[in-house]
């Protein structure tokens, strides 16, 4: 023989390998009039071929071919997932060519449109189902070979001529030369309806917004007119009456002294209820941040006031500290506090000394203030009736006051998002209170 052929190690992992290179081997080998042989198991613990140099290369075209095979499987595979993926999936899907012919779609994009079947929509362009049949042209050619949109929104027109939004996002892709672009469409006429019904709440809602604030000032400009301009004739009748009663008292018999004193009495209760009346609107319309606001501090200014009328009926305000602190407007809960203590004080049993207790408790993050006395009562039936504006169960000469003050009590708890009540029956006493947010040291 003249020289050897040349050798070369080939790793052999699987008996398919070892199968397929061996046969290409002795064929190619024999042609060639080389040689093989089979080594045993090497210390790596693989079967090796040695094999001359043209069934090295016959090993190499088996190996290329196995791969290609195994790339085609997969590819096979793949696109079954796909059509299953497809095929099954809730959000309808279509594809279609540029032209806008429709190549495939599945049984949600069907029901989507209205039809019977696939049938009815292969084929067709699906400008069609635009309500706008520009709208698809104005879609694909607002972007460039391989784009897309997402989650752009049209509206579609079903088989029975009823119109619906659609969200569609899609892609253009090439295949086999064609280019071709897939898409996914959900139906979204419910929720855009419900935008659109958002915006014309939001709209009506502007409006009277702006309606709201035009009212607002025409009532501060009445509110204006009441402080000054009613309220300063008030104040005339009011001295002028006095003068009289001082300076010609003397002058006038018992009849025209009774009728000076009435004038002055009316015209302080006049001016009282201005000062009422002012006092709710503008708690109605005040700006409230709320803040922690000690309750210990309000009750102590409100109690003030009250002193000097407790003494003189050998009366008593008992307050048991520590009171509890809360989230409020501190000019609001002081009104609060305050119309609830002179309805305490005001309203006792004629001849008996007022006795008045305050106290707060706190429970799931809300304080209730109680402000119990020893009055008169409140029959069950008039519980709601006391907190509304002007109702009162007692005549002006016998429990004086506008009967507003307990309406103050209820709309500034309101505007502090609290709550007020009474618990009292047509017997002695009654205990009132209100319940606030409690301030965040309190809640922790």
């Amino acid at each position: 023989m003249q020289g050897s052929p040349s050798r070369t190690w080939l790793p052999i992992r699987t008996r398919f390998d070892l199968a397929s290179t061996l046969a290409v081997a002795v064929l190619l080998g024999v042609a060639a009039g080389c040689y093989l042989s089979v080594a045993g198991l090497t210390g790596g613990g693989r079967w090796t071929l040695l094999i001359g140099g043209l069934a090295v290369v016959a090993s190499i075209v088996a190996s290329r071919m196995l791969i290609r095979r195994e790339i085609v499987r997969g590819r096979r595979a793949s696109g079954a997932r796909y059509r299953r993926l497809f095929d099954r999936n809730l959000a309808a899907m279509a594809r279609t060519r540029r032209d806008g012919v429709v190549l495939a779609c599945n049984a949600a994009m069907v029901r989507l449109l209205g039809y019977g079947s696939r049938e009815e929509v292969l084929g067709v362009n699906a400008s069609q189902f635009y309500a706008d049949p520009e709208d698809r042209e104005r879609l694909v050619s607002g972007f460039g070979p391989g784009a897309g949109v997402v989650d752009r929104e049209v509206r579609f027109r079903r088989k029975n001529g009823d119109l619906i939004w659609v969200s569609m996002t899609f892609i253009e892709h090439e295949e086999d030369g064609e280019a071709s672009f897939e898409a996914v469409i959900l139906d979204v006429t419910d929720r855009k309806t419900a935008h659109e019904r958002i915006e014309e709440l939001n709209a009506t809602l502007a409006r009277q917004l702006a309606e709201l604030n035009a009212v607002n000032k025409e009532l501060d400009a009445f509110s204006y007119s009441i402080s000054h301009d009613l309220r300063a004739p008030l104040r005339a009748m009011q001295g002028f009456s006095e003068v009289l009663l001082e300076e010609y008292g003397d002058r006038l018999d018992a009849d025209g002294q009774e009728c000076a004193r009435r004038i002055v009495a009316a015209s302080r209760r006049m001016d009282l209820l201005i000062q009422d009346l002012l006092a709710y609107s503008r708690l109605s319309r005040a700006e409230i941040v709320l803040a922690p606001v000690s309750l210990e501090t309000a009750v102590d200014e409100a109690v003030g006031p009250l002193e000097r009328e407790v003494k003189e009926r050998d009366g008593e305000i008992l307050v048991e500290r520590p009171l509890a602190r809360v989230m409020a407007h501190r000019a609001v809960l002081g009104q609060i506090v305050t119309n609830l203590l002179a309805n305490a004080v005001k309203f006792a049993e004629p001849g008996r000394p007022p006795r008045v207790r305050v106290r707060s408790e706190s429970r799931d993050g809300r304080v209730r203030l109680w402000v119990e006395d020893n009055g008169i009562g409140v029959a069950p039936e008039h519980h709601e009736r006391i907190f509304r504006a002007f109702e009162r169960l007692h005549g002006a000469q016998q429990y004086p006051g506008t009967g507003i003050g307990l309406a103050i009590v209820q709309k500034g708890a309101t505007r502090l998002g609290g709550r007020v009540g009474v618990e009292s029956g047509p017997g002695p006493g009654s205990r009132f209170w209100v319940e606030l947010d409690a301030a965040e040291v309190e809640r922790a």
